[in-house]
């Protein structure tokens, strides 16, 4: 017992004077301003290391690793709020038990899965990010970012040596640091105009998703609807990501988005002509013809005033705009049938 309660004074005490040694290491002068940057970027290399792990604890599945995780990020965010709230000291100690945690999470995450095909899935992920960012480095010609992005390349050719070489611990290491230099390449191009980007990315994979969706024929297959599903779900993380602030996560959730629409599409088509439009709008008319129906029934109204909204735009060649109208007057027809039953 008096060794237990020896151990955590010994701990205590060693992390304050951590906490002093890394705050006396400022100029007097606004010393408080000084300490609070400091801390700040310390939380801010915590929040790094559990971007990380979270990937790592993810893959293994295990139960174990994901509480250890979720107590070293909530530590996390109790170091933001006391940083915040004027007290740099306390919050570094924090941030310190949400690093060990953070460690404490992936060593039981590595031992449940096998570091082989961990290793493998993040060669697959990683490789995508990496021609990602880099095609975004290059067209911007922000020579920082390039400068990360060369190192997480080096460091990423390194990884496959090891992995060929099965060293498998040894390459999933040098992925994660290569994932490291990837995010802080992500991390100057969003703040140098690259949000911008990524926005009108984020719409025009939305508008995709939508053509796709008004060409989905009637009797579609199953499996199409779920990889359509999934695309939505992709952008939706993909918009909360950029939300947050992360930028590498949002263009890896957003080319899943994007990659998961095309196929798709291409199995759709992805481009409405005016025939398949026509095709929509006899199809509205043979079905309307069979509903034995009161023509004043406000569905009906709606459906054959958008009908003939459809068809006008058919006539002006506003193709896109024709079946997305002929889609929902065949919608509006399809309720109003269900509410005769």
């Amino acid at each position: 017992m008096n060794n237990m309660t020896l151990s955590t004074n010994t701990k205590n005490c060693l992390y304050g004077l951590l906490a002093v040694m890394v705050l006396s290491l400022v100029p007097t002068g606004n010393v408080q301003a000084q300490n609070s940057e400091q801390v700040g970027e310390y939380i801010q290399q915590t929040r790094e290391l559990l971007e990380v792990v979270a990937v790592v604890v993810i893959e293994s599945d295990s139960e174990r690793a994901r509480r250890v995780f979720d107590q070293a990020r909530q530590n996390h965010e109790q170091s933001i709020a006391l940083l915040e709230s004027g007290h740099p000291v306390m919050a570094l100690t924090v941030s310190q038990r949400a690093r060990e945690g953070a460690r404490q999470a992936q060593r039981i995450a590595r031992a449940a899965v096998s570091f082989e095909e961990r290793a493998r899935r993040y060669i697959e992920r990683l490789s995508n990010l990496h021609d990602n960012v880099k095609e975004r480095a290059i067209d911007s010609g922000n020579q920082r970012a390039l400068r990360f992005v060369n190192e997480a390349e080096q460091l990423f050719r390194r990884a496959r040596q090891q992995f060929q070489q099965t060293h498998y611990e040894v390459a999933f290491n040098l992925l994660q640091s290569a994932e490291t230099q990837l995010k802080r390449a992500a991390r100057i191009l969003f703040e140098d105009g690259g949000a911008e980007r990524l926005e009108r990315e984020l719409e025009r994979t939305a508008q995709l998703i939508n053509r796709a969706e008004n060409n989905m024929p009637e009797n579609v297959d199953g499996a199409l609807l779920g990889l359509l599903q999934k695309s939505k779900e992709s952008l939706q993380k993909a918009r909360r990501a950029y939300e947050n602030d992360e930028p590498l996560k949002a263009m890896r959730l957003l080319k899943n988005a994007q990659n998961q629409v095309r196929r798709v599409l291409r199995q759709v088509g992805g481009n409405p002509n005016s025939e398949n439009v026509t095709r929509q709008i006899e199809r509205f008319d043979q079905r309307l013809s069979e509903l034995d129906m009161d023509s004043s029934n406000e569905l009906i109204e709606k459906a054959v005033k958008t009908r003939n909204e459809a068809s006008l735009a058919l006539k002006d060649d506003k193709i896109d705009v024709a079946l997305r109208k002929i889609r929902t007057a065949l919608n509006l027809l399809t309720r109003a049938g269900d509410n005769s039953r």
